[in-house]
């Protein structure tokens, strides 16, 4: 399961469901480590290889809209924890390009 935590907030929230979920991690403990006290023994060497293949993707700026959903639609979004505007943008960014694919024959 991945999680996503930031600095300073009290939640822990999983990437793919977007739902709170309960830490078992020390997270003020942690907040408070120096970087000297961190121990990186176990995250893999980053070379040349992987870099040279790495990509930033970047779909440009959002546009502010106005869109009508509805109620229960909201809801369940607010529900599942964390920024529901970026997970409703996954969802339509995951419908278009199915959609796409579908369209020109892939």
């Amino acid at each position: 399961m991945k999680v996503r935590y930031t600095v300073g907030d009290t939640k822990v929230h999983d990437v793919d469901s977007g739902r709170v979920i309960a830490s078992q991690t020390d997270l003020e403990r942690v907040d408070a480590l120096d970087d000297s006290q961190i121990n990186y023994d176990d995250i893999p060497d980053l070379g040349p290889e992987f870099w040279a293949q790495a990509q930033v993707i970047d779909h440009g700026r959002k546009k502010p809209i106005t869109i009508r959903v509805d109620q229960d639609v909201l809801d369940w979004f607010k529900s599942r924890g964390g920024r529901y505007q970026v997970l409703m943008n996954r969802v339509l960014r995951q419908y278009m390009e199915i959609t796409q694919k579908r369209s020109s024959g892939n």
